[in-house]
């Protein structure tokens, strides 16, 4: 889906703000929620790819979910903001690469 491209780009602009990292993943998250429940409707009544099948195989993905937001907590609490930043520079590079090839 193209609208998987928004990440670097949504990145390089809140990078470009210069927004504390808690804004930033703030912002961030806040952002691709709005976006991806406007998608909702396209996904279920047009595309058809959100059925009762994929919502309960998704079930199975909440433990991980959970897993990986207390590890970013943990992450952006632990990491300093010049360096949280480098990382975000570093892994928007490799996004972009990646949605390139």
């Amino acid at each position: 889906m193209i609208g998987n491209a928004a990440g670097p780009v949504m990145a390089v602009y809140l990078l470009s703000m210069r927004l504390p990292k808690y804004s930033f993943v703030g912002t961030s998250a806040w952002f691709f929620l709005v976006v991806n429940y406007l998608k909702l409707p396209l996904q279920v009544f047009v595309w058809e790819n959100i059925t009762l099948q994929t919502l309960i195989l998704n079930l199975f993905t909440i433990p991980i979910i959970i897993i990986g937001a207390v590890i970013g907590i943990w992450f952006v609490k632990k990491v300093p903001q010049e360096t949280y930043t480098r990382f975000i520079i570093i892994i928007t590079i490799l996004s972009t690469l990646m949605l390139f090839f």
